[in-house]
């Protein structure tokens, strides 16, 4: 048997094993860009490996390495399939924005430059985002929080990077200090429009802080997120017994 023909025998089992992993993937995963893609590499590994079956039944060769354009063309899926499963691990599943994993990779990205440049960063908490899954359900507490991540979408242009830090808290970078008032405004703006309209229950409201990040070294991204996050978490409170005091 030449190489070809050994290689091309070789590709039966390992298209096989493939299409199990990815199988499986589309069960356990729960992206859905995935389990698309999944699908139409699943479809495809059907129709390679129906399609080699054929050839070697009427001892066909299409090409003398027609076993090395096999390997090619699965290892070419392969390729596109951890690529996809890669970008997507760093996608939030409910609202589509980046998640907190990709957050500290982009902040980690802006530290090794060491450029001296500024950044402000922005995080933005829901009001009472426990209140809102407790009484109307978790469902309700995903629309919230999609509604949030689509208002921030909306004034994309002065953002350069925006994600979605934890259940009820969203991260928003931006290169220049200038605009944090015009993005904030915005967003509590859109805010009060969505409100007013009365399509929920409730009211989605934010507190937010910011600091300026500046890329000199001199302070690490996890202390300055903490520090946000502390002073967000005390405005909370803070609300929360506004709203006490004053029922």
């Amino acid at each position: 048997m030449s190489l070809p023909q050994a290689l091309n025998t070789f590709l039966g089992p390992a298209l096989i094993i493939i299409l199990i992993l990815i199988e499986y993937s589309i069960k356990s995963c729960g992206y859905i860009i995935v389990k698309k893609i999944s699908r139409i590499v699943l479809v495809a590994a059907l129709v390679f490996i129906v399609f080699d079956f054929i050839s070697s039944m009427q001892n066909i060769i299409l090409f003398e390495s027609s076993g090395i354009l096999w390997i090619g063309i699965a290892a070419l899926f392969l390729f596109i399939y951890l690529f996809v499963i890669l970008h997507e691990t760093k996608i939030d599943n409910i609202t589509g924005l980046d998640n907190r994993y990709s957050f500290f990779q982009y902040a980690a990205k802006l530290a090794r430059n060491r450029s001296g440049e500024s950044w402000v960063i922005i995080m933005l908490d829901i009001n009472n985002f426990k209140m809102i899954n407790n009484i109307y359900g978790y469902t309700e507490g995903d629309d919230a929080s999609r509604q949030l991540a689509k208002i921030i979408t909306v004034h994309s242009e002065n953002i350069d990077f925006s994600a979605r830090y934890g259940g009820d808290e969203f991260i928003i970078v931006s290169k220049t200090p200038y605009y944090i008032d015009a993005i904030v405004s915005g967003i509590l703006s859109d805010l009060d429009i969505f409100n007013k309209k009365g399509e929920k229950p409730y009211n989605i409201e934010v507190n937010y802080y910011s600091e300026i990040f500046t890329t000199d070294g001199k302070w690490h991204i996890d202390d300055l997120v903490n520090n946000i996050e502390r002073r967000v978490k005390n405005q909370n409170e803070e609300s929360r017994r506004a709203g006490d005091i004053k029922q």
